[in-house]
């Protein structure tokens, strides 16, 4: 169902996501559809620190706000929230006509910080439960999905209520040339003809997870790589992040030989390695 607004009233439009990297990217059609329904306004979004990079460069977005999340912060809970506090100030100084919660469900969380740009019109999904502020985080509602729905259409269903739609959907990372540089450098350096048919590139992403119980144990991913280094034809990268260097190198140390490493520097640094092979 559609809402009545005034288009030509909403100049400034304010899009928070407070989750993560992946599902902001599955956000990125609803964030097209908005711009189509508002092709004047000023949109802006506002997510968490370490998704940052992923919103730069979008031709959808005007601005970036990001905070730090307290239970990621290495400088203390009191200081992130000051932080956060600095941030909604700037935000509420903008004086946003629309603010959009546009995860896939209702969360405290997100509700809270679309409160708190003090936009007239405030959109998202209901409450499950009652309670004084979560009822007047929003004040114009989202039914809640279906089960089982993608979280590109749950974004979209969010700015369908406010009449924006789009064809396609296709999530989107915009790479700039220095990333698409950098990558093609790598192969460069290690002699990777990515032309060569006879020669397919097998990228093996190591990742941990903050919750030690979901890690993929280290023999599972050294099982693999051996045995992708033992196929014909088969050049094997082995890649990871900053953050999951000790894990990395408990990995290479059960190799039989040492393969090509790629470390990213970043979502889209690994993306740009992806976009190649």
């Amino acid at each position: 169902m559609q809402a009545r607004i005034d288009k030509e009233k909403i100049k400034k439009i304010l899009v928070v996501r407070n989750d993560n990297i992946g599902d902001f990217i599955l956000t990125t059609p609803a964030l097209e559809a908005l711009r189509g329904a508002f092709p004047d306004a000023y949109i802006a979004v506002l997510v968490a620190d370490y998704v940052k990079e992923a919103v730069i460069g979008n031709p959808f977005v005007d601005k970036v706000y990001s905070y730090e999340k307290a239970k990621h912060s290495s400088s203390g809970k009191l200081s992130a929230w000051l932080k956060q506090w600095r941030v909604l100030r700037e935000i509420k100084a903008e004086r946003f006509d629309l603010a959009i919660g546009i995860r896939g469900s209702f969360a405290s969380s997100q509700g809270w910080l679309v409160y708190s740009s003090k936009a007239p019109i405030r959109v998202g999904h209901r409450p499950k439960k009652s309670g004084f502020m979560k009822s007047r985080y929003y004040n114009l509602f989202v039914d809640d999905p279906p089960k089982r729905r993608h979280e590109s259409d749950k974004a979209l269903d969010v700015v369908r209520v406010l009449g924006a739609d789009v064809e396609e959907k296709r999530p989107t990372l915009h790479l700039s040339s220095q990333d698409k540089r950098q990558a093609e450098s790598f192969f460069a350096e290690h002699a990777i003809d990515l032309k060569d048919k006879a020669k397919r590139v097998v990228c093996l992403h190591l990742a941990t997870m903050p919750q030690w119980y979901r890690w993929w144990p280290v023999d599972y991913y050294v099982d693999i790589a051996n045995s992708l280094m033992e196929m014909d034809g088969v050049e094997l990268v082995l890649n990871w992040m900053p953050s999951d260097e000790t894990y990395a190198m408990e990995v290479l140390k059960g190799l039989k030989r040492k393969p090509v490493t790629y470390v990213s520097t970043g979502v889209k640094s690994f993306a740009a390695f992806l976009s190649l092979t």
